[in-house]
């Protein structure tokens, strides 16, 4: 949801974002993912940047995108070296810096 509650991001597998106008109630823009689906979005605190994880297609969410809110073009797109998202990222600093959750699998240790 944008700050001033008028717009709403919807994740969509395999189509990307949808961007909800909740004021007339219609849809007003598409924002593209060329891969899977696009999860854990977050608006930054200025309302210009939209940020989701994005799945490769097998589980994984091992890409972030950013997307600029006024065009929806791509403003960035970052390969995580294969850490593996799991939920919502959060801007942080000011919208400065955005932080995520990974998953990750641990061995379990047992005394010899």
């Amino acid at each position: 949801m944008s700050p001033d509650g008028k717009t709403a991001y919807i994740g969509m597998q395999e189509r990307g974002v949808f961007v909800w106008d909740t004021a007339r109630d219609k849809l007003s823009m598409k924002m593209e993912s060329d891969r899977r689906d696009c999860a854990g979005l977050t608006i930054s605190p200025d309302g210009k940047f939209l940020a989701g994880s994005i799945s490769d297609g097998q589980g994984n969410r091992t890409t972030i995108r950013i997307w600029e809110v006024l065009t929806g073009k791509i403003h960035r797109t970052v390969d995580t070296k294969g850490l593996n998202l799991h939920g919502r990222l959060v801007f942080a600093d000011g919208g400065a810096t955005l932080a995520g959750v990974v998953r990750v699998t641990l061995p379990v240790l047992t005394d010899p």
